[in-house]
């Protein structure tokens, strides 16, 4: 199995356990993405190795050290109400940092104002003054592509018989 599949069982398994992600820190911008607001655990500090093998074993290193340290105890640690508040605590805040950012509502806005209303209004443009400036545009489109094409069969043929 190789890393990106490695790397996509982990993120599903991370996920299943609570939505805290577990994740590889990918070169120095990644260690600062990380650092600056980190949302659940990281797996080194962006290093990468010559040898894939020995970045594997570094890496397994330090999540099975992750695991012991830090990840499980923070899921099973119960106070008397039966509740891992170290988890939950980590949950609000990946929580509170990523739903504003990360939701179909945002998307859709998102969407609707940088593609579907740019072309609404391109498409207005278009059609304006009795379709003047598509027809213009189909014209220009024409003759470009015949212009093309003559210049592709009058260039001369090297190397063909």
């Amino acid at each position: 199995m190789g890393m990106p599949a490695r790397r996509a069982v982990l993120r599903r398994l991370v996920l299943s356990l609570g939505g805290i992600e577990t994740l590889l820190v990918v070169g120095f911008v990644g260690f600062l993405l990380w650092t600056s607001n980190p949302l659940g655990w990281a797996i080194g500090k962006g290093e990468t190795y010559q040898d894939p093998a020995y970045q594997d074993q570094v890496e397994a290193e330090a999540l099975y050290e992750l695991l012991e340290r830090e990840i499980v105890p923070a899921f099973y640690d119960r106070r008397a109400d039966g509740l891992p508040r170290k988890w939950i605590d980590r949950m609000k805040d990946s929580m509170t940092y990523l739903c504003p950012e990360f939701n179909m509502h945002r998307m859709v806005m998102q969407y609707a104002q940088e593609y579907y209303l740019v072309a609404h209004r391109r498409h207005h443009l278009l059609h304006a003054e009795n379709a003047s400036r598509a027809k213009s545009f189909a014209r220009n489109a024409s003759r470009s592509e015949r212009s093309r094409r003559s210049s592709v069969s009058s260039s001369p043929r090297s190397g063909r018989p």
